[in-house]
């Protein structure tokens, strides 16, 4: 789905959701001081950001509301299901709350204590399909990952030792048991990228491995989110992982 934007097609549009009017108004001059970035709605409370967002389609929603956790999920939620990048500015964000919020689609978390430059730089990140999490978040995310992912292969392996089990390998595979990526009609080469994303690698390495440049990176991670419904690599990471679309052959 394309953006409407209301402002010229080169600037970043942003809703900014603050229970604080100082803080609403410092962060709308801030941003405001970068010729790419303008704050198109202020919301005062939770239950106008989405009327908000409905309203003025921005790219980015940059959240500093006093709300219970799950009101915040649900409010992120609810902004990833409209297309806008939600960005939570925050000081008391724990990993585990941290590693629940990206789960839900939550594409960045800043601290309050940051510079100016570094909260124009996260709004940018966001709007451009990337994420601002601490390399400490991505990193449990991995191994979140790949200790369930380890937990299944196990489970199969038993199941598979059992009496009376017949070895995966001599099933002939049938419609029912096609691979995951097929399902949702990925080319090999978006099978491999997502692997390769599972395995933690940038868009520079991946590049490098496969000989193709960062934009042709770039350009297969946009179709991939497209085909599968998604919009951060963090993302595709969790639903990779439930959906079986990394673990087999990518070259196949």
């Amino acid at each position: 789905m394309e953006h409407e934007q209301n402002i010229q097609e080169s600037t970043i549009s942003v809703l900014l959701a603050s229970d604080f009017p100082v803080l609403r108004d410092g962060v709308t001059q801030l941003l405001g001081n970068s010729p790419d970035v303008q704050v198109v709605a202020c919301a005062e409370a939770e239950n106008e950001v989405l009327t908000l967002a409905d309203a003025h389609k921005p790219l980015v929603a940059l959240l500093d509301l006093n709300i219970e956790p799950a009101a915040i999920a649900a409010l992120i939620g609810g902004l990833s299901s409209r297309r806008v990048a939600p960005l939570l500015l925050s000081d008391v964000v724990d990993d585990a709350r941290a590693l629940e919020l990206v789960k839900r689609g939550v594409r960045g978390i800043i601290t309050r204590r940051a510079s100016p430059e570094m909260l124009c730089k996260s709004v940018r990140a966001v709007a451009l399909g990337d994420t601002w999490i601490s390399r400490r978040i991505t990193n449990k995310l991995v191994q979140s990952y790949q200790f369930g992912l380890q937990a299944e292969l196990s489970q199969a392996a038993q199941a598979v030792a059992a009496p009376g089990a017949v070895a995966l390998s001599t099933v002939a595979p049938t419609q029912a048991q096609e691979p995951s990526q097929n399902r949702f009609g990925l080319t090999r080469r978006e099978r491999q990228i997502v692997e390769a994303l599972s395995e933690g690698m940038a868009n520079k390495e991946i590049a490098t491995h496969y000989t193709i440049s960062e934009c042709t990176v770039k350009h297969h991670l946009t179709r991939i989110f497209d085909k599968v419904g998604v919009y951060s690599r963090l993302e595709l990471l969790v639903f990779a992982k439930h959906h079986g679309l990394v673990g087999a052959n990518p070259a196949a």
